[in-house]
Formats: structure tokens, sequence, C-alpha cells
């Protein structure tokens, strides 16, 4: 009876983080300088784009602070507000720095009455030389953990080749490190493809997901217009049938 009422529950609760993504598909723009929150073409943008969820890296000086006037303007567009930081040295020795900024989050909250909606974390840790992928798991769970004690919702900026270390490892990824995962899904023969390994357990264990597109319409690499990108977007929730949002990085690169 009780293998029956918990396996119970755990459909319950797949089927509702399923029902709560499905209701809209998120349209997110990144930013990475803090000069946008200034920046006269943001609300342009936001409009021409649709979006709705706005990753923008804060200063120090701006968390610590009670200003809380680009928050308001941005929730008066129904745009949520998350803040996005990282570098490559946090996933070494960085987890007291990851602590940091979730900190600044929850002080900034404290402080304001509208609030920043969660932290995304870009840690490209595997740039670097001395990367080891054991110990950046490991500092990823425990700041998240940390984070989920203090209620701050947590998008995990991840390439599209951590498979590569086993599906036991990508499931820990997948799972135990954040609340979405965001892909940085930017080989444009294979944005469907290259997600697979980690769509399986996304799918499984109702997590949330976005997939980023590179916007640099010059370049052979990525795609060359906002129909291009739509059109493959479109393939790619066609394809899994299941809530994945759309990504455009960056702001300063589509104005």
């Amino acid at each position: 009876m009780k293998k029956m009422l918990k396996v119970l529950l755990i459909f319950v609760i797949l089927i509702s983080n399923f029902g709560c993504g499905s209701k809209k598909n998120k349209r997110i723009l990144y930013s990475w300088h803090m000069k946008t929150i200034n920046d006269t073409d943001l609300i342009r943008v936001i409009k021409e784009l649709n979006i709705d969820t706005l990753y923008q890296d804060f200063s120090t000086d701006y968390l610590n602070s009670t200003n809380n006037i680009f928050i308001k303007q941005m929730n008066s567009y129904n745009v949520k507000v998350y803040h996005l930081a990282g570098d490559p040295s946090w996933g070494i020795k960085g987890k007291d720095k990851i602590k940091e900024e979730i900190n600044k989050v929850i002080k900034y909250n404290r402080k304001n009455k509208y609030k920043i909606d969660g932290i995304v974390l870009d840690i490209e840790s595997y740039i670097l030389d001395s990367f080891d992928g054991k110990d950046y798991l490991k500092i990823l769970k425990e700041s998240y953990k940390y984070a989920k004690k203090n209620e701050i919702y947590v998008v995990l900026c991840i390439p599209t080749w951590f498979d590569k270390y086993g599906k036991s490892y990508l499931k820990d990824l997948i799972i135990n490190t954040n609340d979405e995962v965001s892909f940085m899904n930017y080989n444009i023969k294979n944005t469907i493809k290259d997600i697979n390994g980690e769509m399986k357990f996304i799918k499984k264990y109702g997590k949330k997901a976005n997939t980023i597109y590179e916007v640099d319409f010059n370049n052979k690499n990525y795609f060359s217009s906002y129909d291009e990108i739509n059109n493959d977007y479109k393939k790619v929730i066609k394809y899994y049938r299941y809530p994945i949002s759309l990504a455009f990085h960056h702001y300063d690169s589509i104005k």
C-alpha cells in the first residue's frame, strides 16, 4: 500500500510540474551588462521579441541597494527578472563565490518590494585546464541545496555534451543542481539531437528547460534571422512535445 501511494505521489508531482510548464513557454533574453537597465532600447526589444523573462547581470552595488525602479518597471511589462552571474573559476573552487551571489539576491529581495525571481548560473569551468567534472558537480549540488534552503530559484547553463560523462553523471546534474536547465545549444545542425540525452531526464523528472539561440546573423555558424530561429524552435517543441522555453543570447547583439 505504501509503495502504491509513493508511486501515485510521484506521478502527481510530475503531472503538476508538466502542467505548470505547459501553460506558457517563456521567451527569455540574456543581458550581460549593467548599462542595459538604463538603455531606452530595452523596452522596444522586449516588445518586438515578446520577452517575458530577463536574465540580467546585476552589479554588487545594485544588489546591495534599495533601488527597485528597474524591477518595478519590468514587472509593469510582465517581465520576470533573474540575476545572471558566473565565472569559470566558480566551478573549481567557487562554492563560496556562488553562495555569495545567492546571498546578494536574498538580501536584495528582503529589502525591496519588487523581487528578483532567481539566479542564473553560467559557470563554464570546462574551459579551464584544471577542470574536474566530479568537483564541478559537487560544487553545483552544494550550491543548489543552499539556494533551495533559502527559496531561491536556480537556472543552470550547460553545454550539450555533458552526457559524455555517462548517464549517471548527467542524471545527477539535471536533477540535483538546478530548477531549470538552460542549454547552450549552438550547433544549428543538431538543435534537436544534441539535447536528447538531457531531455530524457528532464521529461522523466518533470524539470524545466530552455534552449539558447545565439543572435549573430552575420555569422555562418548561427541562424541568419529571427524567422530561422523561430522555425527551428518550433521543430524542437514539436519533436519533444514538452515545455521548452526559448532564450536569446544576448541583448547587446540584438538591440
